[in-house]
């Protein structure tokens, strides 16, 4: 069975865009793996990503997940394990 981590990117940038998009992650990810291509779920060009204030908001933390700025990319930052973060929230 594979565990689910529920990822949710919010992003604003200079021009006052809003916009929510969630990925859903399997455990055990290897780090440096894709998750999602934030510039084309957000129909923004690259550049502007750069430019603007783009943040990640999610229910664990930053801790696992990466922005790529540079290539308009989510990436994995550190190794999910569901029984380590089962075992912290009890």
């Amino acid at each position: 069975m594979r565990g689910q981590v529920l990822l949710f990117l919010s992003l604003l940038s200079s021009s006052s865009v809003l916009g929510q998009v969630s990925y859903s992650v399997p455990e055990e990810m290897p780090i440096g793996s894709l998750v999602g291509n934030m510039a084309k779920d957000f129909g923004l060009d690259v550049k502007r990503l750069k430019s603007g204030n783009a943040r990640i908001f999610s229910r664990e933390g930053g801790e696992y997940v990466e922005m790529s700025k540079e290539r308009g990319v989510l990436l994995i930052k550190n190794r999910i394990d569901r029984e380590v973060l089962c075992a912290q929230t009890t």
